[in-house]
């Protein structure tokens, strides 16, 4: 199944609560954005540079992150049902119980399991 993404370039403000479903997102720089709430589902973040990003309670079902950078990230409670994390850094990220992580983790950067921190 493919879905057509529509290319989005964001500003550097807040997108708390943001509808970004499909969006193409990649190579984009993301860091320390507030991505609280967001709907990033089915979002192709590939190559997207997301350091230090607050993603508490994003929706990233089905959501494309090859090779993107995740360093300190803040994903508590959120939803990585199906999320593509082929490559992608996840050094220092911040999860808790309320994090879904349904998706297959063998394929993150290597070296990175060993500084996640659970909450």
């Amino acid at each position: 199944m493919f879905f057509r993404k529509k290319k989005v370039e964001l500003p550097k403000e807040s997108l708390v609560g943001a509808d970004l479903k499909k969006a193409d997102l990649r190579n984009n720089d993301l860091s320390n954005a507030n991505l609280t709430g967001a709907n990033l589902s089915f979002a192709d973040l590939s190559n997207a540079n997301l350091t230090g990003a607050d993603l508490t309670g994003a929706n990233l079902t089905g959501a494309v992150l090859k090779e993107a950078n995740l360093k300190e990230a803040n994903l508590r409670g959120a939803t990585l049902i199906d999320a593509n994390l082929t490559g992608a850094d996840l050094t220092n990220i911040v999860i808790d119980f309320n994090t879904l992580f349904q998706t297959n983790l063998s394929v993150i950067k290597e070296g990175c399991s060993n500084s996640i921190t659970l909450v």
